[in-house]
C-alpha cells in the first residue's frame, strides 16, 4: 500500500501539467454543475411564482354556446353569465372558499392632470383580492364590502398605470378621472411578476367595485366568474 502511494505521488510530481489540468477540469465541472442546478432551481421557482401570481387553485368560468338541443332550444344558443349565476354557485356549493364575478371594459381612459393612460378596467367583488393575489403596497388597501354596498367611486391601480399617472409619487388618496368621472385611489399593486395572465398583465389594470362599474357602464353580463375551492381535490366537484 505504501509503495503504491509513493509511486502515485512520484507520478504526479513528474507530470505536474497533466495533474494541474485534471484538477482544473474536475473543479470546473463541479462548479458548472452547481451553477446549472442553482439556475434550474431559481427558474423553476420564478415560473411557479409567476403562475401563482395569477391565482392559486382558482377556476375561471366563462359563458359559451350550447352544443346540443335542449327542450326545443337549438344548438349554438349563447349562454351568458350574470351575478345571479355567481350567487347560485355560492349558495349551492359548500366547498367554495371564495368567488367573484368579473366585468371588464377595454380602452378605459384614466387621467391625472396632463398625464393619462388607456387600460383594461374591471368591476369585481372584494374577494377578488385574495383570488387573484391583488395585494396592495403599504398604506393602501383593496376594495371592501362598504365600497361595494355604497357604489363608491374608488379605484385600485396596477403598478404601471400608477407610475404613468403619478410618476414616483404614491397614488394612495389621490384623485384620478376615469372616463371623465372622478375617483379616489385607495390602493396600488406593487410590481408583479406573471407568467400567466388574463386580459393583459395585472400591472396594467384598474379595478373598481362591481356595483360602481354597473352604474357607470350599465353592463348586465359578466366576462367571467372566478371560483376557488376550499381544497385542490374539490376542483372536479366544483366543475
Amino acid at each position: 500500500m505504501f509503495v503504491l502511494l509513493k509511486e502515485f505521488i512520484e507520478d504526479i510530481r513528474l507530470q505536474k501539467t497533466r495533474a494541474f489540468l485534471t484538477t482544473i477540469a474536475i473543479a470546473w465541472g463541479t462548479v458548472t454543475l452547481v451553477i446549472l442546478m442553482a439556475f434550474g432551481s431559481g427558474l423553476s421557482f420564478r415560473m411557479r411564482e409567476g403562475l401563482l401570481n395569477a391565482g392559486d387553485r382558482i377556476i375561471v368560468v366563462y359563458g359559451g354556446q350550447t352544443t346540443k338541443e335542449y327542450q326545443g332550444l337549438p344548438v349554438g344558443r349563447r349562454i351568458r353569465l350574470t351575478e345571479y349565476d355567481c350567487e347560485i354557485l355560492r349558495g349551492s356549493l359548500s366547498m367554495i372558499e371564495g368567488i367573484s364575478p368579473v366585468m371588464g371594459h377595454w380602452s378605459t381612459r384614466l387621467q391625472n392632470g396632463d398625464r393619462s393612460a388607456l387600460t383594461y378596467m374591471e368591476g369585481v367583488y372584494p374577494s377578488f383580492e385574495c383570488l387573484r393575489r391583488m395585494y396592495p403596497i403599504a398604506g393602501g388597501r383593496f376594495l371592501n364590502e362598504n365600497d361595494l354596498a355604497e357604489r363608491k367611486r374608488v379605484v385600485f391601480l396596477g403598478s404601471e398605470i400608477a407610475r404613468e399617472l403619478f410618476g414616483k409619487e404614491k397614488p394612495i388618496g389621490k384623485k384620478v378621472s376615469i372616463d371623465g368621472i372622478p375617483f379616489t385611489v385607495v390602493g396600488s399593486l406593487p410590481k408583479k411578476m406573471q407568467t400567466s395572465m388574463n386580459n393583459g398583465p395585472d400591472d396594467r389594470r384598474a379595478i373598481i367595485p362591481m356595483s360602481t362599474f354597473q352604474s357607470i357602464y350599465g353592463y348586465r353580463y359578466l366576462n367571467q366568474i372566478i371560483v376557488k375551492p376550499v381544497r385542490p381535490e374539490d376542483s372536479k366537484l366544483v366543475v
